[in-house]
């Protein structure tokens, strides 16, 4: 948490000297890149996908036979609609996914043959995910081509546990059960390179703690 801090302070401060060092806005009617009644959609990818670390701390302990692992996102769409100068709402809809599956060999009793035989059984753990969260940004630098807000969200976050293995012995699989609400608060920014078209990014918590992607003004 100590590193995310400061993380978000550089930022901060980097983004303070950029807006200083630039031509200084206007202080009328045209102020910055985002005015009320303005539209901003973002697409944006996140790292890292945590949900890949827990479930491999959950499942895998060193005795597998073979083992793999791999996510997907979190990928996700925000609309923001601009209330004021500085003044948002809007809605956030991201989709994650994370798998792990292994192998492993036990010993079964053969009551045919009267001995034991190895048999190798498989099996795979997928969590999806899937988040609809309202967004409120408050944007603290609104400059001719770059801003930054703090955004707070909260909403439905659906997580599911989907487990397939040859095991005819369901005794392995997890009790697992989240409740279905999501947050999310951070700190991040857009960075025009045309009148409508730019980048954005953003660090946070409650979900990546990294996002990063394309903006579109309207």
């Amino acid at each position: 948490m100590k590193k995310f801090t400061l993380t978000l302070i550089a930022i901060v401060t980097l983004a303070s000297l950029q807006v200083r060092a630039g031509d200084p806005p206007s202080k009328g009617k045209g102020d910055g890149i985002l005015q009320k009644g303005n539209i901003i959609v973002d697409a944006y990818y996140g790292f890292p996908n945590l949900w890949t670390v827990i479930l491999k701390a959950g499942y895998l302990d060193g005795s597998e036979t073979s083992s793999s692992w791999g996510s997907s996102g979190p990928l996700g769409v925000k609309v923001e609609y601009m209330i004021s100068n500085k003044m948002g709402v809007g809605l956030d809809i991201n989709y994650a996914t994370s798998w792990v599956q292994w192998t492993e060999a036990k010993s079964i009793y053969d009551s045919n043959t009267g001995n034991y035989v190895d048999v190798l059984y498989n099996y795979k753990v997928n969590v999806p995910r899937i988040g609809i969260m309202p967004r409120f940004y408050y944007h603290f630098l609104n400059h001719k081509n770059f801003e930054m807000y703090g955004s707070a969200a909260i909403g439905y976050r659906s997580t599911s546990f989907n487990y397939t293995s040859n095991n005819p012995d369901p005794s392995w699989e997890s009790d697992l059960t989240t409740i279905p609400i999501g947050y999310r608060m951070a700190v991040g920014g857009r960075f025009f390179f045309t009148k409508n078209i730019g980048l954005n990014f953003e660090c946070g918590i409650g979900g990546a703690l990294i996002t990063a992607g394309l903006a579109g003004k309207f």
